[in-house]
């Protein structure tokens, strides 16, 4: 493994990878599955080599170590690791990369992860976080000490873990969210005001269906704006600081530029090309075709990004085959733990299997008598016989799933 960050060069490498993420992480382990030796390059925005995203919202502050979220395969022999570099030019012609300082890099293949990137309710401040890497994961743990309110905005995936793991370390821990649950765009609506409550026995200020409209910076506190749903009126109040989880935008501009195909996220084709023989991509940004599903998806997730790019460098190695594996995801709330695969969306209907309501069972979601996912709370070993359900694209009959994967 090499460090390089800077100087004026242009270099020829049999592999590129754009992104530095876990998604990049498991190419290179791919790659290396296939082809021992030949030099890969990964360009990352990031000042650190790869690591786990994950742990960052969940068990890095019980861990309150770092040591254990560093990806390995990345820091092998033969990967020149370019740190703080941004690739701002792809040619797809000329097999050419270009960074913001003008180096030039020439490429056998290239697999695009640029991932994705929070999506922003206000300006950037070292009191407005809108949460993603580790640096914030730093800055959060560094305000602690000092601060008595913390608020969270956002009542999905980040907000709920974030709210989750720091309840306990600050005086007021406030979460605002636009929806009336925790979990609503996934959960059934009794399961989701479950959560509200469970959260709120926990000690946090639980404000569904309140928008937060504005936020500035106000020396060492955050004003913020908020609109309460039903109330036109808003109001105005302060905190320490403000951790934002509103979801990610995909890092599509530098596909965009080269006139490869997007539509949010990165056009792939079942083997995750992305519009030209040379070009794969995996990870946040790839939308792509999947077993169990009819069009494209985009899966924001820690198994897809780890299978995806594994896969993804298998074909740069010359593997090239479909990528048919359907992305399971988890969170941990708690003592509520849960798997989930395929399409779990609250909007679809709901076949509920529960042996302790809301917090031990199994979420059936059934569209057109499809079983499109699967969500297994408190229930383990049963993401694969889900998987195998859902792509088998039987037709369902409701009143016989309950008991299928719960016993």
């Amino acid at each position: 493994m090499k460090f390089m960050k800077g100087g004026s060069m242009t270099k020829h490498f049999p592999y590129i990878i754009v992104g530095g993420g876990m998604t990049a992480d498991a190419a290179v382990s791919g790659i290396r599955e296939i082809d021992s030796d030949r030099e890969i390059a990964l360009f990352t925005r990031e000042p650190h080599p790869p690591y786990d995203r994950p742990p960052l919202s969940k068990s890095i502050w019980e861990w309150k170590k770092e040591d254990k979220i560093w990806r390995e395969a990345s820091r092998s022999e033969g990967v020149a690791i370019h740190t703080e570099t941004d690739i701002r030019q792809l040619i797809p012609a000329d097999h050419k990369v270009v960074d913001s300082a003008g180096n030039e890099y020439t490429y056998g293949k290239l697999l695009l992860a640029t991932g994705g990137k929070p999506i922003t309710l206000g300006p950037y401040d070292k009191r407005i976080i809108h949460f993603r890497t580790l640096d914030d994961y730093r800055t959060i743990k560094s305000f602690l000490p000092e601060i008595e309110h913390l608020t969270i905005v956002g009542g999905g995936f980040i907000g709920s873990e974030m709210a989750a793991a720091l309840v306990d370390r600050v005086s007021t821990l406030q979460m605002f969210f636009p929806e009336s649950g925790i979990g609503a765009k996934i959960m059934p609506e009794q399961t989701s005001h479950y959560l509200n409550d469970l959260f709120r026995k926990k000690g946090v200020d639980i404000q569904a269906r309140t928008r937060v409209k504005a936020l500035e910076p106000a020396g060492s506190t955050v004003k913020l704006t908020i609109e309460t749903a039903g109330n036109s009126k808003e109001k105005t109040l302060e905190t320490d600081l403000v951790v934002i989880g509103a979801g990610l935008s995909p890092n599509v501009d530098l596909a965009e530029r080269a006139g490869l195909m997007t539509d949010d996220g990165i056009i792939a084709d079942s083997a995750l090309r992305a519009g030209h023989p040379s070009i794969f991509t995996a990870g946040d940004v790839a939308k792509f075709p999947c077993t169990g599903f009819e069009g494209l998806i985009r899966v924001e997730h820690e198994d897809n990004a780890l299978q995806g790019g594994q896969h993804a460098g298998r074909a740069m190695a010359g593997e090239v085959r479909a990528y048919d594996h359907l992305p399971f995801f988890y969170s941990d709330l708690f003592h509520i733990g849960y798997e989930a695969v395929g399409q779990c969306d609250s909007t679809l209907s709901v076949i509920e299997d529960w042996t302790t309501p809301h917090e031990k069972g199994v979420l059936y979601y059934v569209d057109e008598e499809r079983l499109r996912g699967v969500l297994l709370m408190d229930v383990w070993g049963k993401v694969d016989a889900a998987r195998k359900m859902i792509c088998s694209h039987k037709t369902v009959h409701p009143d016989q799933l309950p008991g299928t994967l719960s016993t």
